[in-house]
């Protein structure tokens, strides 16, 4: 079962049946197929699934690896702490007016959150910056056509490479 499971890519399952099969404990389990099996989904015990509700476009994670961001070409954002014992997102917002089909990305010290997009027409696109702790919009700008944008190491300027619209 494990093998199959494997071999679908269905890698929860394999691990699950392998567990089954041993009670959780390798000594249970001597054949070399199990010891393999096991082997191979090894990283998969240690990994994590978040879920999105939507299709995912973009990702962007924290400079210290605390926090990941995920858009899909909506008008919102999931934000999870990848710290936390919880798979949910720590928060999901709306850009209200933008419709993220940009840039997503933090500042280096983790204090902003970037994200780009097309007005909900269509017709400009724009970019807005968040603070990290209260999840608070700072700043808007509605007609830079941001294609691409970062932060500088030092998160003292934000680099904007621009696309001229039609």
């Amino acid at each position: 079962v494990a093998q199959q499971a494997w071999e679908r890519a269905k890698l929860q399952q394999a691990v699950e049946a392998l567990d089954r099969h041993t009670n959780g404990s390798q000594s249970d389990a001597p054949e070399f197929t199990w010891r393999y099996l096991n082997r191979l989904c090894q990283p998969f015990r240690e990994t994590r699934t978040l879920q999105a509700p939507n299709v995912v476009l973009a990702l962007a994670a924290s400079a210290d690896g605390k926090l990941l961001a995920a858009t899909g070409g909506g008008d919102w954002v999931y934000i999870w702490d990848l710290e936390a014992p919880t798979d949910l997102p720590l928060r999901k917002f709306s850009t209200g007016e933008l419709f993220i089909a940009g840039p997503i990305s933090f500042s280096p010290d983790g204090r902003f959150f970037l994200a780009g997009g097309l007005s909900k027409e269509r017709s400009t696109k724009g970019l807005q910056i968040w603070e990290t702790t209260t999840w608070q919009r700072v700043t808007n700008f509605p007609n830079l056509p941001a294609r691409y944008s970062d932060f500088s190491a030092d998160g003292n300027i934000l680099a904007v490479a621009l696309r001229r619209l039609q």
